[in-house]
């Protein structure tokens, strides 16, 4: 789905700023800069900052996840409450708790995310594959994005630029996307969800067929 895509740029390009900061912070080095000996020494030197790094930052970089855990248990309830009391329509619901996933994530369980089922409970399995398999195309190209706007060299002011058009591209994505979702998304069951019965299709194909001979006999 289109909200997949803005998700999946938005973690990868994340993920190029988290690569980037080792590197630079933590003085990560080329192996064709130096001696192959002094290279593995710093390499390994680097990696037990970096552990020490991370593991002093582990509960602050949780954190967001935890309240993202929280809020989806808040925002499921809020969206059943206004459900039950016909508060608004299942869609408006769908794309009020969408937008609202723009700025905390946690909507998306009640956004986009549980609107295959609201379009076609027995197909909902195989439109989730599809469409995140789509979206996962996002997780390729935001760390080529990032690798073509910021560049290795880059310092100070200039890199704080470079970032900042990383996120600007990924908030306007976030913004489209969502603004399609809000346009043109709905929750109402589609015709298409119900399989044919055989008694179904007998009917059809007899339509068919006499359709067909009627044809063959006008001309």
């Amino acid at each position: 789905s289109q909200d997949s895509l803005d998700q999946d740029l938005h973690f990868s390009s994340f993920l190029g700023l988290v690569n980037r900061s080792l590197r630079t912070e933590l003085g990560f080095l080329d192996a064709a800069n130096g001696d192959a000996n002094l290279h593995e020494f710093c390499l390994e030197f680097q990696y037990q900052r970096a552990a020490s790094v991370l593991s002093q930052n582990s509960l602050l970089s949780a954190l967001p996840y935890l309240m993202m855990w929280i809020m989806s248990f808040i925002m499921s309830w809020a969206a059943d409450l206004m459900e039950a009391r016909k508060t608004i329509s299942l869609t408006v619901s769908r794309k009020l708790f969408n937008s609202i996933a723009v700025a905390a994530n946690a909507g998306v369980y009640v956004g986009f995310q549980v609107n295959h089922i609201d379009l076609s409970p027995n197909y909902a399995g195989t439109m989730m594959g599809i469409t995140n398999c789509v979206a996962n195309i996002m997780s390729i190209m935001g760390p080529l994005m990032v690798g073509v706007i910021v560049h290795d060299d880059s310092k100070g002011e200039t890199l704080a630029a470079e970032w900042k058009i990383v996120f600007f591209i990924a908030a306007c994505i976030y913004f489209l996307c969502n603004l399609f979702f809000v346009l043109f998304g709905s929750a109402v069951v589609q015709p298409w969800n119900e399989p044919e019965t055989s008694d179904e299709k007998s009917s059809k194909q007899a339509r068919s067929h006499h359709a067909t001979k009627q044809l063959t006999d006008d001309t």
